[in-house]
């Protein structure tokens, strides 16, 4: 389970659900800090096993999936529960178990953030190739968002394609981490799946290992 909730379902005249809900079921989820990254999350009530409209009740949650959530939950953070685009209920969590969850930056980092990201895509569109927080930003010629990290091994041979995709699932983290709390980024739909890419050194030496994109990885070297 990644944090426990209070949950408010809606009455049925306010849209609320006809039947009641078993312990278990899955809705969508919708943070509302986060708008536009929807995820689903089985909702395992405590001291209850079904729950109907209008009622409240405490509930742990597992989510599906973490993209735009990795480090951008806080205690009483709020969110909507749906089905398809029919919101059933509100809820406000109010404990924390995946640690990854949490939001790591203050707000004035975040503000700093901000405004080193926005700059950085600003700069890429002109051909320039910025840092941010180790992690290239750049911009191919299909305009397509480009994410560089650079492997932590300091030794190549002692990379391998399980070591790789762990680096790049992390990059991946990374970076929702960084859409889930810049609000502007819900305006660059085009920038939600970028193409990660791992290298293997920061200099005119270094090269490609992998890349990830919604097609899947590709090798660019053989591990």
């Amino acid at each position: 389970m990644d944090f426990e909730a209070l949950l408010t379902y809606k009455p049925i005249d306010q849209g609320g659900r006809t039947t009641k809900a078993i312990t278990g079921y899955r809705p969508h989820i919708e943070f509302d800090h986060i708008p536009g990254f929807l995820t689903s999350g089985a909702q395992r009530f405590l001291d209850q096993e079904e729950v109907g409209a209008g009622e409240i009740v405490k509930a742990e949650i597992a989510i599906a999936t973490y993209y735009g959530i990795v480090g951008n939950l806080n205690l009483d953070d709020t969110f909507t529960f749906s089905e398809g685009k029919n919101v059933i209920g509100t809820g406000r969590i109010t404990n924390i178990f995946n640690k990854n969850l949490l939001n790591v930056y203050s707000q004035k980092q975040v503000n700093n953030l901000i405004i080193r990201l926005e700059s950085a895509i600003k700069f890429a569109h002109i051909n320039k190739v910025l840092l941010v927080q180790n992690i290239k930003i750049s911009i191919d010629s299909n305009k397509d968002l480009i994410i560089t990290g650079f492997s932590k091994s300091q030794n190549f041979d002692m990379i391998s394609k399980k070591s790789a995709l762990l680096e790049i699932n992390e990059l991946k983290n990374t970076y929702s981490h960084w859409i889930g709390i810049i609000p502007s980024f819900k305006n660059f739909r085009n920038y939600i799946n970028p193409t990660f890419v791992l290298s293997y050194m920061e200099s005119k030496n270094g090269f490609g290992i992998c890349m990830a994109n919604k097609d899947g990885i590709t090798w660019l070297i053989e591990l």
